[in-house]
Parts: structure tokens; C-alpha cells; sequence
């Protein structure tokens, strides 16, 4: 959308179209820089002609043909076209188009979204300048790599009109692509030298660094290359530098997969790869030249990638797409690896798995006795949040540290470990992945299970010591006809407050993995064990115990933290705007569907009321897990760029198993 709104204001500033015969008795050599590049522009969208059916190929050939017709029209035009080259510096074309020019992350990002809505200044004497106003269309990079060779050869002709033989087209060219390449070698050693880099590729020292070595090179190249040599030893060596350097990146990568990542590194990142991948272009341009090979196709390449990557640097979503799918990549890994542990592989761990849900179901039975107890409907918002939050909060925490499950923190993570197991590139695991499949049907079944068969009796045993405390049930029978309405799937917004309800389980595991993430990338565990205070006070041994406690259970607390919280403030948002938002969660559902249906007597609820609510408690609980379950898998095949094709061809393998052994999805195996 941003590019079409940029490219509609490039169409604005470009003015009226004119005929080709006016366009070409306006070829003035004499004429001003900037007027020279109005006049190309101006002949350019006569080719591009987007309402014409003729393609830019047959309009560039038509006019050659008029040209040769024309000896007038052709030498002042060729005239004009060579001046744009020649007056022009060619230097940050090739330094900075299609890559990113700012020092970091925000700035980078700062600048496209800023270009998209304030038409930057194009210096005339500048070849991005030229660039820019002559190719502004989204698909021009389309249309010139579709020029075929012979007809650029033509044009190369039509350019050189009125040139002795020996002449080159572009005098210096050389000399400025050899300081575009020192200039991309310099910027990628000044980002490998930085710490947080330096320290994630240990094994490259400063001192024989091949990003440094690529730049001293490029630096005796130049000179040779000015002297008239063709330096094919040195390009050899070149290739040699470069592939280390790629190394290099390699191992910076491979680092943050074990040990976190941050937006801003895998930005510098990028653009050490992007300046690399010019370089080497670059390189290939010149080393063909020097060589005595046909250099026009090479020159293609390179134009058609200077012309996509101007389109590239006015699409601000593209370096959010790139930037922070590695990050979601590490995030989704961090929330996967929590998630191995709620897949249970076995008959005793699915029955282990069967319990630990029921102390989960349980101790929910109490939160919702807790949530009900006290009237925070008649309490200040601020003070009604921060009861629910820490109502919540510390009864998912204390499940956390005591072992309990809770069947709807689950299927966030068991998806994102589910991805995990997934390679695009390997179809031969297809019958393991749908086993995972069916293991994970089983625990999160087990998890259902042990919850709610645990928190119904806790939350009518509760009732029935209030009962005999206060001689009166827990809720009141307005409230209990309330809270049954409420959750009634047909007259009432059950589906929509469920289905928001499994968004905040998804949220709040991915609140989880990016602490996880940002506790190993700054390395917290390590400032933990080595903090002279904590040594001091608990002594080595009992310091490093603690940072090990702190990288395996801050996960676990923090997605139970964020949970409690926005579980809390939902209704309590819903209230400030005068919005009736709600969110619905089954185990909690369930005790508080216990309490209402004790206070309404058992025997006196007609059996409707039975059915009706059994089933919203169902639809709560399918909408919980597969919201929260179809979110992160999302995210976690979109961070893994995983084929969508193959993975619908495996579900579908999956959803077949299911039909013809639906038991494997919901009891343990016999072994």
C-alpha cells in the first residue's frame, strides 16, 4: 500500500505525458543537469506507457527505428542520455540503493516510512538522483530485465553516437566502482568490529579478520586496476576473502541461534550480507571487463538489481518482514522448547500428565472462589485489575513452581514445538510428524481431562464449607443465573469472548519466549552467576544454582505473570470504554459454572440448562486451545519459512489417521 501511495506522488511530480516527436525535438545538450533528467523521465514514461497495449520492449525498438530516420534527434538525444551519465557520481548507487544506509534498526526503518509520505530531495548531479525520478514505477525493474540483449546492444549504439571507436562510453567508471567496493568492504569490517558482533565469532581475531583482509586487498586492487593491469591473481584472492567473510556471518548466525538474538544484530547482520552480495557484483562487473568479455549482460544484472532494490527501499514492511522473522523465529523457539515439556510419549506420562492437570484443575477451583468472593464490581477499575491480575498471577505461579498443568497454557507451546519437528526440506518424517501430532492430542487431552474432572468436585466441596461456615451458598442466585447466562453459546458472546481468550494464551507465550530470548541474548544467567553482591551474600555454589533456576523458570513465570494480567484487565478495558468485554476461560468457566449451578440447587436446574452450558463449556474449550493453537503454529511455520503446501499435505495425513484411529488422539497406547 505505502508503495503505491509513494509511486502516486512520483506520478504527480512527473507531470503531463507528451508525444515522442515533441519529446525528442526537446533533446537540448545544452540544457541544465536537472532539465536533462526531466527530459529523460519524460521519455521513459512515453516507453512505459502503461495505458498503451504495446509492451516498453516494442516502444524502445520503435524508437531506434525512429532515430535512424531522424540523425538529428539521435545525436542530441544520445547527447543528453551520455551527459547523464558522465556529469553524474556514480559511488552511492552503488553503496547505498536497495541497501540499508542507516547505522541502526530504528533509523533505517525512520527513513523508509518517512520517503514514503515526503518526496526526498534528488540531486541532479547525483546517478540515485537520476535513478529515482526517471524509474519510479513498481514494475520498471520488470520490464528493463526483460529487455532482450540484442535490443540493449542497439541502445549501448544509439548512446555512443557521435564517439570515436576507442572512446568508452562513461570515462572513470572504473575508478568509481572500485571506491563503491572499498567503501562496502570498509562498512561491513566497521560493524564486524563491533563488540556485540566480535563477541559471537570468537574464532576470527582482529588482527587476520577477513572482512579486514577483503578491504586492504580491494585497496592494492585499485591501484593495479588505475595502472591498466587485469589482476587476475588478485580477484582469485578476492573470492577467497569473500567466502571467509560469508563464513563469518556464518558463524555470527549460528551463535544467535544458540544464544538469542536482538533485532539491531540481526539488522547489522543484514547488512553485511547485502554489502557483500554488492561487492561481489560489483567484482564480477569489473573482473569481466578487465578480462576482455562482453560486459553488457553483467551490466543488466547489476542495473536490474539497483532497480529493484529502489523498490525494496521504499517498502518499509519488507525490513520488518526480514528483520523480525529471525526474531520471531528465536522467540517461537524459546516457547517451543517449554512446550516439550507438556508432550507426553508414554502410558505413565500421559497418567502423570493426567494428574498434575488435576492439582492444576484444583487449585483454579480456589482462584474462582477467590475471584468471586469479594464484590470488585462496585471497586475502582485500578483496584478491581490489580485483585483479578494478582488473583490470577500467583495461582498460575504456584502451579508453575509446584508442577500443576494448566490444559490451556499448552497449546501455544506444544505448537510452536510441533513446528520445531517440521523440516521443508525432509519429507521423509511425514509419519513421525503425525505421530507428534497425535501425542500432542493426548496430552492436551490429558490436560483437558485431569482440569475439569478435578476442579468440578474442589469447587462444589468448597461451596458446601461455606455453606456449612455461612449457612448460605457461595453466590447468590442472581449471580449464578448471571454467570450461566453468560456463557450460553447461542444468546450470548461466547464464541467471540473465547476466541479472545485463546488470543491472550497465544500472547502471553509469546511474552514468554522474548523475555526468555532478551534474559539469554543479554546474558543475565552469566551477570547473575559472576555478580560479586550475589556472590558475596550466597557464595559461589549457591549463585550459580540460582542463575540456572532463573533460565529455566523465567518463562514459566513471566507467561504466567502476562497471563494473570491480561486475563484481568480485559473486562476491566471493556469497562473504561463502556465496551461488555469479557474474557472467557474453560477451567475457570468450569469452577465458576460448579459454584453456580451448587448455589441454584442441582436437583432444581432443569436439565436445558444442563445441556446448555455443558456446551458452552465445550466451545469455550475448543475455541481456547485451537485459537491459541492455530496462532502460534502460524507463527511458528511463518518464522521457519516453511512450505504452506506441505504443510496442508501433512495435515490432511494427519486428519485421515485421525478418522481411521480417532483413539491414538486421546488415550495412551497400550505401550
Amino acid at each position: 500500500m505505502f508503495a503505491q501511495l509513494r509511486q502516486f506522488i512520483r506520478q504527480i511530480q512527473a507531470g503531463e505525458k507528451l508525444d515522442l516527436p515533441y519529446i525528442m525535438q526537446g533533446a537540448n545538450p545544452g540544457a541544465p543537469l536537472a532539465a536533462k533528467v526531466d527530459w529523460a523521465a519524460s521519455l521513459v514514461e512515453w516507453i512505459r506507457s502503461p495505458g498503451d497495449q504495446k509492451s516498453p520492449t516494442v516502444r524502445v525498438r520503435f524508437i531506434l527505428q525512429l532515430l535512424e530516420r531522424q540523425p538529428e534527434w539521435k545525436s542530441r538525444s544520445a547527447l543528453v542520455l551520455r551527459s547523464l551519465l558522465r556529469d553524474t557520481r556514480h559511488v552511492r548507487l552503488y553503496t547505498e540503493v536497495g541497501l540499508p544506509s542507516q547505522p541502526t534498526f530504528t533509523s533505517e526503518f525512520r527513513r523508509r516510512l518517512f520517503n514514503v509520505f515526503v518526496p526526498h530531495y534528488e540531486d541532479p548531479e547525483n546517478l540515485v538522483g537520476v535513478q529515482e525520478k526517471i524509474f519510479y514505477q513498481i514494475d520498471d525493474a520488470t520490464w528493463v530485465a526483460n529487455l532482450p540483449e540484442d535490443l540493449l546492444k542497439d541502445v549501448v549504439q544509439w548512446l555512443r553516437t557521435g564517439l570515436p571507436p576507442g572512446e568508452e562510453l562513461v570515462p572513470g567508471w572504473r575508478a568509481q566502482v572500485l571506491d563503491a567496493m572499498r567503501i562496502l568492504s570498509a562498512r561491513s569490517l566497521a560493524i564486524a568490529y563491533r563488540e556485540d558482533v566480535a563477541l559471537r565469532a570468537p574464532e576470527f581475531a582482529t588482527a587476520n579478520h577477513p572482512l579486514s583482509q577483503l578491504h586492504d586487498r580491494l585497496g592494492v586492487l585499485r591501484g593495479q586496476v588505475l595502472a591498466g593491469h587485469r589482476c587476475t591473481a588478485e580477484f582469485e584472492n578476492l573470492r577467497q576473502d569473500l567466502a571467509e567473510s560469508r563464513r563469518f556471518l556464518q558463524a555470527v548466525r549460528s551463535h544467535l541461534e544458540q544464544f538469542g538474538v536482538s533485532v539491531d544484530l540481526v539488522f547489522q547482520m543484514d547488512r553485511i550480507r547485502n554489502d557483500l552480495v554488492r561487492l561481489s557484483r560489483l567484482m564480477t562487473l569489473l573482473e569481466t571487463d578487465l578480462s576482455g568479455r562482453e560486459v553488457l549482460p553483467v551490466a543488466h544484472g547489476l542495473w536490474f538489481e539497483l532497480l529493484r532494490g529502489q523498490e525494496r527501499d521504499s517498502d518499509f514492511n519488507a525490513i520488518l518482514r526480514k528483520n523480525f522473522g529471525i526474531l520471531s523465529r528465536k522467540i517461537v523457539e524459546r516457547t517451543g522448547h517449554t512446550g516439550e515439556h507438556y508432550i507426553t510419549h508414554n502410558r505413565k506420562e500421559y497418567y502423570h500428565m493426567l494428574i498434575l492437570a488435576g492439582g492444576g484443575g484444583a487449585l483454579t477451583a480456589v482462584t474462582a472462589f477467590l475471584k468471586y468472593l469479594f464484590p470488585t464490581e462496585s471497586w475502582p477499575l485500578f483496584f478491581e485489575f490489580l485483585f483479578q491480575a494478582a488473583n490470577y498471577s500467583l495461582s498460575f505461579l504456584l502451579m508453575h513452581f509446584v508442577g500443576f498443568k494448566l490444559a490451556t497454557k499448552q497449546p501455544s507451546m506444544t505448537a510452536a514445538a510441533l513446528a520445531g519437528r517440521l523440516k521443508d526440506d525432509d519429507s521423509d518424517n511425514d509419519r513421525e510428524f503425525v505421530d507428534e501430532i497425535a501425542r500432542i492430542s493426548r496430552s492436551q487431552f490429558a490436560a483437558v481431562l485431569g482440569n475439569i474432572l478435578f476442579v468440578i468436585p474442589v469447587a462444589y466441596a468448597i461451596n458446601a464449607v461455606y455453606i456449612a461456615t455461612t449457612q448460605h451458598n457461595f453466590l447468590s442466585a442472581p449471580k449464578a443465573f448471571y454467570f450461566l447466562g453468560s456463557i450460553h453459546p447461542l444468546f450470548s458472546a461466547t464464541i467471540l469472548f473465547a476466541s479472545l481468550t485463546g488470543l491472550l494464551l497465544w500472547l502471553s507465550s509469546m511474552i514468554a519466549g522474548w523475555v526468555e530470548n532478551a534474559s539469554v541474548y543479554g546474558r543475565l544467567p552469566d551477570i547473575l552467576r559472576t555478580h560479586p553482591l550475589m556472590v558475596w551474600i550466597f557464595g559461589e555454589k549457591r549463585t550459580a544454582r540460582i542463575a540456572e533456576s532463573y533460565i529455566e523458570n523465567i518463562s514459566g513465570v513471566v507467561s504466567s505473570i502476562s497471563l494473570g494480567v491480561l486475563l484481568a484487565a480485559t473486562p476491566v478495558f471493556g469497562k473504561f470504554f463502556g465496551i461488555p468485554l469479557n474474557a472467557h476461560h474453560v477451567t475457570l468457566s468450569t469452577g465458576a459454572a460448579t459454584y453456580s449451578m451448587s448455589a441454584l440447587g442441582w436437583s432444581n436446574v432443569p436439565w436445558e440448562t444442563y445441556l446448555w452450558t455443558g456446551l458452552g463449556i465445550m466451545i469455550i474449550a475448543l475455541l481456547n486451545f485451537g485459537v491459541s493453537f492455530m496462532m502460534a503454529l502460524m507463527i511458528a511455520l511463518r518464522a521457519r519459512d516453511l512450505s504452506p503446501q506441505r504443510v496442508k499435505a501433512i495435515f490432511r495425513q494427519a486428519g485421515r489417521r485421525l478418522l481411521r484411529s480417532p483413539g491414538e488422539f486421546f488415550l495412551p497406547k497400550s505401550k
